[in-house]
């Protein structure tokens, strides 16, 4: 019988058969130069002159399945995978995982009876049947607040605390109790293993509103974190598309848009990338920025998208890939990396001054280092 929310995380690991599946994903590793100075890191000089510290960012292009959501024990072996890659081939101070990483953990006690469902909306079925209570899909993620948040804490709040560092974990869907209100909520783990900042969506897409039956948050309430001196901004997916946000975070050092890009990533997708957080890095005059983007399916649910590291000011006065937007977490002069879709893939070009290096299906890549 499922276990549903309340029921303690080591109580449903007992009763689980601990099953661990292979996740493609790929981590990239990217030397960032930031925009403040005192953060007790290695100065260089950056576009103006002025000299910058530096920080150490690891960036994981997610890819998932259901099997992801199959077991805690399956959700934890990935994230932990993940992050033991990134910490081997560099000591980052910030780990990143997309939007929705951690939205369907929630699901994770009823994958025995989903499984087998061509459709997230069959899914839906198949639990409405035995428990008639839940009268929506809504319903489902709220009843399940408390108990997907658990794992979280323990998952990535543990990862940040036992090896002291700073972990985004993407987003679940949180309960609030103003009004029931359910938010697609991101959650920042601070090296203590504690909620270190959240922020919720503000702009939600149809799905999300109509048969999710999400609540928008408060933009007021965005004001991003620090990691010693440094000013982190982050948006949620379709949020970056709207200029309020430069007004915001204009002074901020770092840009970190978090993504679930839910259609087909193809050449108009890929333009209209251009009009997110490359847009909004010029108009706040913020120096860097990072997409991380989701991949892989759920069900008939499915994302796509193209992570990459942005500097805007070196790329107008360096020869980067300005009108890509960035430079990809994949390609070429690699030898190889993962597209899009999450798989293997040739024709990204990088910064010219990027180094790089492919290990099976893990990428790893030193970010521009200005001089």
């Amino acid at each position: 019988m499922a276990v549903l929310a309340g029921s303690s995380v080591n109580k449903y690991r007992e009763n689980t058969r601990s099953i661990v599946f292979s996740l493609l994903f790929v981590v990239a590793l990217v030397l960032l130069s930031v925009a403040e100075r005192g953060f007790g890191q290695e100065e260089e000089k950056w576009g103006g002159g002025k000299y910058q510290p530096k920080i150490n960012v690891a960036v994981v292009q997610f890819r998932v399945s259901e099997k992801t959501y199959s077991s805690v024990e399956a959700f934890r072996n990935s994230i932990e995978e993940a992050v033991q890659e990134a910490l081997t081939d560099s000591k980052p101070q910030l780990i990143i995982f997309p939007e929705y990483t951690s939205v369907f953990v929630s699901l994770i006690p009823f994958y025995r009876i989903i499984e087998g469902a061509d459709t997230f909306a069959g899914a839906f079925e198949k639990l409405k049947a035995l428990y008639p209570e839940m009268r929506s899909i809504r319903d489902v993620f709220m009843r399940q607040d408390g108990y997907s948040r658990a794992v979280i804490d323990e998952v990535f709040g543990g990862l940040a605390a036992r090896y002291h560092i700073y972990i985004i974990a993407g987003t679940y869907f949180h309960a609030t109790g103003e009004g029931g209100e359910l938010r697609n909520r991101e959650l920042v783990y601070g090296p203590n293993g504690r909620v270190a900042y959240y922020q919720d969506k503000v702009f939600l897409t149809d799905f999300e509103r109509e048969v999710l039956g999400l609540s928008p948050g408060k933009m007021e309430d965005a004001v991003g974190f620090r990691i010693g001196k440094l000013k982190i901004a982050t948006t949620i997916c379709r949020d970056t598309f709207f200029p309020v946000w430069s007004g915001i975070y204009s002074g901020y050092d770092l840009w970190i848009d978090i993504k679930a890009n839910g259609v087909r990533y193809d050449a108009a997708e890929a333009e209209s990338f251009l009009r997110a957080l490359p847009a909004r890095l010029k108009e706040s005059k913020v120096p860097l920025g990072i997409t991380d983007c989701l991949t892989g399916h759920f069900l008939d649910l499915f994302w796509e998208g193209e992570s990459s590291v942005m500097t805007p000011y070196l790329a107008e006065s360096d020869g980067a890939v300005a009108g890509s937007g960035g430079t990809p977490v994949g390609g070429e002069n690699a030898g190889g990396g993962l597209n899009a879709r999450g798989e293997k893939s040739v024709g990204i070009r990088f910064l010219s001054r990027a180094s790089s290096c492919v290990s099976g299906e893990i990428l790893y890549y030193n970010g521009h280092e200005a001089r």
